[in-house]
């Protein structure tokens, strides 16, 4: 609730199965920041999840993340993601997308590159939800994520993941891969 008040959100109760979160207006987009508990093998993992629903007319999907301890394993294997021709993005970054030259394109904005380079381990994706709420939205819903492992506490580091959804509607939207105008109803409306 303090993390809500320092960051300008509004604090909504856990409900059901939906998470403890906090919701932030920008633009016609609500953003969500959340905790969420994921099973990873046999034991549960806490990431801090920051997300945002969209309507689009495009299919780009991607996922672009930090590289890990076996990136040089994974090159020679042929799963070192696609080249995005700027050094430090490659040296840092693994991405996978199913539309490369326009994944390439988004990463040239500095709002949506420099919080992905600041050591922050932060994965960002985007495609379509899964199918309960493709069913619920309609077949153009799209998400934006951006998680980082473990609980983050750190108001900063709270806002940089908000900063960093926000950065990603605006370049998707001047992109024309999502269309602003037509922005879907939250999970949970924005309490008041």
């Amino acid at each position: 609730m303090d993390a809500a008040e320092a960051l300008g959100g509004r604090y909504a109760e856990a409900k059901g199965r939906r998470p403890t979160s906090i919701w932030f207006r920008h633009g016609v987009w609500e953003i969500q920041l959340a905790i969420v508990i994921v099973q990873s093998g046999s034991a549960p993992v806490a990431l801090t999840r920051c997300s945002a629903r969209a309507y689009g007319p495009g299919d780009l999907r991607f996922k672009v993340y930090p590289k890990g301890k076996l990136a040089r394993l994974a090159a020679a294997l042929g799963l070192g993601g696609l080249p995005l021709r700027n050094p430090r993005l490659d040296e840092a970054l693994v991405a996978r997308a199913n539309r490369p030259h326009r994944l390439r394109s988004f990463l040239a904005d500095p709002g949506v590159a420099e919080p992905l380079l600041a050591g922050h381990r932060l994965r960002l994706r985007f495609g379509q939800p899964g199918w309960w709420e493709r069913r619920r939205l309609g077949d153009e819903a799209r998400v934006v994520v951006a998680e980082t492992d473990g609980r983050v506490s750190q108001h900063d580091r709270m806002a940089e993941m908000v900063d960093l959804v926000a950065a990603t509607l605006q370049r998707l939207s001047a992109l024309g891969v999502i269309d602003d105008a037509r922005a879907p109803a939250s999970d949970a409306p924005l309490p008041t």
